[in-house]
């Protein structure tokens, strides 16, 4: 498809978000740096061809009170089914061993399959895995506590408006699990009351709520939903995201004493291309600080 096709069929999203929403947002680095390998070459192969770039993202931050620690952040799949999508997928994921994988939503599409899905789940490494709920599990995934048993059958815990706790090195961290804020029924002051002082990561699927859920204890929230605009305009920045996302379109945000991490994603929406927006595998390493709680 050419070039004005596929911006014709992102303007006929517009209704569902919103065009050319980088324009005067900015988002940082994590605040010990952010790298990720670079990738170039004419637009037209990057436009066919960019759905299946992959690149590891590396993160370094500070949290007070928290281990040392490596999460891997996978969000917006957009599993369909077996196919060189999928076989790419499971190439980029096989053989991780960080210290936790959470997966943020959005892991399946119209048309998913579950041996898609199993073969997906099959090639992740055997250590912790948490897992929520994006707008698309809502839609086309089916009965939720069927969706939380397939998962759980590959050892990904499904948390909807769930808290649990995972001990890493001696210390324990407060894990909050968000339903999804658009096709979902989040509450997030009702949630936030069940936590205590100490070491919390949130995960939710759309980052437009960041504000209600940055406040103490929470340090860290990790998000997707927007996958970076998908197609990045040289000085205007993400063509269109969808509802849901605000000016939190990819990287990381501040506010209060709560840092956001928005990853662009694996998968797509809408169209199967990207450009200057390839999909992300996300490696957030997490050094102590030692303060007050």
């Amino acid at each position: 498809m050419s070039l004005l096709h596929h911006l014709s069929i992102m303007n006929k999203a517009r209704g569902n978000g919103t065009l050319f929403p980088s324009i005067g947002q900015q988002s940082t680095n994590a605040s010990l740096g952010s790298e990720e390998a670079p990738i170039g070459g004419p637009w037209w192969h990057r436009l066919s061809k960019e759905v299946y770039w992959f690149r590891h993202s590396t993160h370094n931050l500070e949290l007070p009170n928290w281990p040392s620690m490596h999460i891997v952040h996978l969000t917006d799949i957009h599993l369909r089914n077996e196919g060189p999508f999928l076989d790419r997928v499971i190439v980029e994921v096989a053989g991780l061993k960080p210290d936790l994988i959470v997966l943020t939503g959005d892991l399946v599409t119209k048309g998913w399959t579950r041996r898609a899905i199993e073969r997906f789940l099959m090639s992740l490494e055997d250590v912790p895995k948490l897992a929520i709920v994006g707008n698309w599990e809502h839609w086309v995934g089916g009965n939720l506590h069927d969706w939380k048993q397939l998962l759980y059958k590959y050892g990904v815990q499904l948390l909807i408006e769930e808290v649990v706790t995972l001990t890493v090195r001696h210390v324990d961290i407060q894990i909050v699990g968000t339903d999804d804020h658009l096709a979902g029924h989040s509450n997030p002051s009702t949630l936030f009351s069940k936590l205590t002082p100490g070491p919390t990561l949130c995960l939710t699927h759309s980052p437009a709520h960041f504000k209600a859920m940055a406040h103490p204890p929470v340090d860290l929230v990790l998000a997707g939903h927007a996958h970076g605009g998908q197609v990045r305009i040289p000085k205007l920045g993400a063509l269109w995201v969808p509802k849901g996302t605000d000016q939190y379109i990819a990287g990381w945000y501040k506010h209060n004493d709560t840092q956001l991490f928005v990853s662009r994603g694996m998968g797509w929406s809408v169209a199967p291309l990207r450009w200057r927006c390839p999909p992300e595998i996300a490696h957030i390493f997490i050094r102590p600080t030692h303060s007050e709680l």
